[in-house]
């Protein structure tokens, strides 16, 4: 049974610190969607506003904006001159950032770079095509991109976007990141806000389905399940992954329900909306812990030890008495990605047999009925 089909990409916007790991700092965007714009500012920032508008962010299944773009010979191109075939979008930066060695080629994305080479030249079909993506934000970018292109004889599409107004439209961060675009230009990819994108390679799984499949399937005209690939972890086995308390004591995640219903919550401690959700979940916990067999599970974020005792203090400040596991992950997140989560509170409804059930996504008032009724449902 799904869910929360309509899954909200603005989900506790604070968050974002969490990821100031990534590469790229995107454009300052307007702290109040609302606020006027104060017409003695100069034309500039006025007009950088005008263009990034409310912070508008892609959505699987509907339409891309229309971006004009520079190209590698210095001619303006729109992302609309390619529809019609099916675009394998990939942003990627040439250098590594607040890089102090003699050689800072960012051998990463050429990887994946080789990568999609191989993968296009095995298809051999001119109905897909490959759009890269790089900030180019001065003359030393934009010569390093284009000679990196030349010493690997890659045959692809370099565009330039260097206000990053298109890898902020994707969240595309960290870099390298890919998207899907099918022949209308619509996108078949979810966009990770505020999180970050986890689609860094074309080996990338969304539960059992690879992103080299969607590629395959939209050349074959065929519709993809949106819903398999926003919400991969339904109706699959639960991953087995270990994380540790804030003690030090580890955990098996699928093992600490023995035998009941499990629910997850993914939590951050900047996260307003997790910070009004917990409560809730604990007072569910206490109320039916021992009549409907259930076990609840915390997951939250913890960068540095500085975090870990802002998370001591928001489990005291809430009365948490349900275990909460700490993902230390500096960068990648094991367990957010296999897990697929998104952006927070997210909550998973596991079964008995460890089968993922049901996934509730962002803050609800009424997220003690909700749950009542998945569990119920799940008896």
């Amino acid at each position: 049974m799904k869910t929360m089909k309509n899954k909200n990409i603005f989900l506790c916007f604070s968050i974002l610190l969490l990821f100031l790991f990534c590469s790229v700092s995107f454009a300052k965007v307007p702290e109040n969607k609302n606020e006027k714009i104060d017409n003695t500012k100069e034309e500039k920032e006025g007009q950088q506003r005008k263009e990034i508008g409310e912070f508008k962010i892609a959505q699987i299944g509907s339409k891309i904006e229309d971006f004009l773009l520079e190209n590698k010979d210095g001619h303006l191109v729109k992302l609309s001159n390619f529809k019609g075939k099916v675009a394998i979008l990939f942003f990627w930066l040439p250098i590594y950032e607040n890089c102090d060695k003699k050689d800072c080629t960012n051998k990463y994305s050429i990887m994946e770079l080789n990568k999609i080479k191989s993968f296009y030249e095995d298809l051999n079909t001119d109905k897909l095509i490959i759009i890269t993506i790089t900030r180019g934000k001065d003359k030393v970018e934009k010569e390093k991109a284009k000679a990196i292109f030349e010493e690997n004889n890659f045959d692809f599409h370099l565009l330039f976007d260097p206000q990053l107004k298109v890898a902020q439209y994707f969240w595309a961060t960290p870099q390298p990141a890919l998207h899907l675009v099918d022949k209308n230009m619509v996108l078949k990819t979810p966009v990770e806000f505020p999180r970050g994108s986890t689609i860094n390679s074309i080996d990338v799984k969304f539960g059992s389905l690879k992103f080299k499949d969607l590629v395959v399937s939209l050349l074959a005209g065929n519709n993809i399940n949106e819903e398999k690939i926003l919400y991969p972890i339904l109706g699959e086995k639960l991953p087995s992954i270990s994380l540790e308390d804030l003690n030090g004591k580890k955990f098996v995640i699928d093992k600490v329900a023995n035998g009941k219903i499990l629910i997850l919550i993914f939590w951050h401690y900047t996260c307003p909306h997790c910070l009004k959700e917990l409560p809730l979940i604990q007072k569910y916990y206490l109320k039916n812990k021992d009549t409907k067999d259930i076990e609840v599970v915390g997951i939250v974020s913890a960068e540095n030890k500085e975090a870990e005792k802002l998370i001591e203090q928001r489990i005291k400040e809430n009365s948490l008495t349900f275990l909460n596991l700490v993902d230390r992950a500096k960068k990648t997140s094991k367990i957010l990605n296999e897990y697929r989560i998104f952006g927070v509170p997210t909550i998973l409804l596991v079964d008995k047999k460890g089968i993922v059930k049901h996934e509730i996504s962002g803050y609800h008032e009424d997220t003690e009925k909700i749950i009542d009724g998945m569990i119920n449902s799940m008896n």
